[in-house]
């Protein structure tokens, strides 16, 4: 292997090693805290989509929701990365990266029940598993297209 492949290999997985304690840490804060956070980057998009003029206001839910989305489509792009840098072929690295995702998110969800005035929600379990696949699937679109246009170039 040499030595720009296994940097790549190594930085993949520590960033999606930090995904996930980044993951964890927000869900191991109590209600208070995490209503705080999520009130704050309400009125922050709010005040954004007003500077922008567009006649448009997200609620705190849909602001939260969108959240478990967008770190889970974070983190299925960086665990679909790193599998393929182990070697593991695009089939193989959808289903790990979704098998993966959803150990993360189950146990995510049902250690935020041990923070104060927080649940673990199935819901959201299966909002940040679609996260995942998502973009695990976008990496397999992106990969085709790429292969495709390769096989075009040269035929």
């Amino acid at each position: 292997m040499e030595k720009r492949q296994l940097v790549y290999r190594i930085v993949l997985t520590a960033l999606t090693v930090i995904a996930i304690g980044f993951i964890f840490y927000h869900s191991s804060r109590d209600a208070v805290a995490s209503s705080k956070d999520s009130v704050s980057v309400t009125e922050l998009l709010n005040r954004l989509l007003r500077s922008l003029g567009l006649d448009v206001v997200l609620t705190d839910h849909v602001v939260r929701k969108t959240a478990h989305f967008a770190e889970y489509f974070l983190l299925g792009v960086l665990m679909t990365l790193t599998w393929l840098s182990y070697g593991v072929s695009g089939y193989r690295a959808f289903g790990c990266s979704a098998a993966a995702g959803l150990i993360v998110a189950s146990i995510d969800e049902w250690s935020q029940r041990f923070a104060a005035g927080r649940s673990g929600e199935l819901r959201d379990v299966l909002l940040d598993v679609l996260g995942v696949v998502c973009a695990a699937a976008l990496i397999a679109l992106i990969r085709y297209l790429r292969y495709r246009k390769g096989r075009t170039v040269h035929e």
